[in-house]
């Protein structure tokens, strides 16, 4: 949360598309009653949603503005699929909601995908949003905010990428929003088989997430983490 903060900050400071924290006050993180809370500007949001090709320009706009990795170099690298999954697992191995052979193949996966992406590098550093779907980028006042970077790290851009083209999107969606982030970023296009890992790390951490949350609301998550976790032996299962 605090990372969530200092990079929401710098962005803003740089006129990026971000959502700011609070002006004039220490936006925190606070302890209250056990939690933490963080301290933001209010705003109003407009009702609609992004279409593909303006998640990839405004996902391009924020990569863009965002401090260099040498300004925020203690960033972690990839931390949803390092540090959130480890989180996770030992979360879920202490709390035992998954037997201890399927926690080895969940690990076993992480190892795989974390394998697969340092054997092929692929690009400079820079600072991600970490959770770049569209459901976060909003609608203000005519122009599109970010919020909630509470995944924000460091990486390679296919990470982010990975997230935006991968959520609910046809493939011709995809496609569009890669070629309007290729165009806005001045970067080279990237193909979608180019995200095949990230896309399998994304897919990890959000199995892990929902059965973290089936703990507290089984009657909402726990049907959605069975089938995630199904769809991932059996991927393994075909490799």
């Amino acid at each position: 949360m605090a990372r969530e903060v200092r990079v929401s900050a710098a962005a803003w400071s740089l006129d990026g598309p971000v959502v700011p924290p609070a002006a004039g006050i220490d936006p925190g993180p606070h302890p209250d009653g056990g939690l933490l809370v963080t301290l933001w500007d209010h705003v109003r949001v407009e009702p609609r949603r992004p279409p593909p090709a303006q998640t990839g320009r405004s996902l391009a706009e924020l990569h863009r503005c965002l401090p260099s990795v040498g300004q925020l170099s203690d960033l972690p690298w990839l931390a949803p699929i390092v540090d959130q999954v480890d989180d996770l697992l030992a979360l879920l191995g202490r709390e035992r909601q998954v037997d201890p052979r399927t926690l080895r193949m969940l690990r076993a996966e992480q190892q795989d995908v974390l394998d697969t992406i340092t054997a092929e590098p692929s690009g400079d550093e820079v600072v991600l949003h970490g959770d770049a779907h569209a459901g976060n980028l909003l609608s203000i006042a005519g122009r599109w905010l970010w919020t909630d970077l509470e995944e924000t790290c460091r990486g390679t851009v296919l990470w982010d990428l990975a997230v935006a083209a991968g959520q609910g999107l046809s493939a011709a969606e995809a496609a569009g929003l890669l070629a309007s982030y290729a165009t806005a970023s001045r970067r080279d296009l990237v193909e979608t088989a180019d995200l095949e890992p990230y896309r399998r790390g994304r897919r990890l951490e959000a199995a892990l997430w929902l059965c973290s949350m089936a703990q507290h609301w089984p009657e909402r998550y726990a049907g959605p983490a069975s089938a995630q976790m199904a769809r991932i032996k059996a991927a393994r299962e075909q490799r």
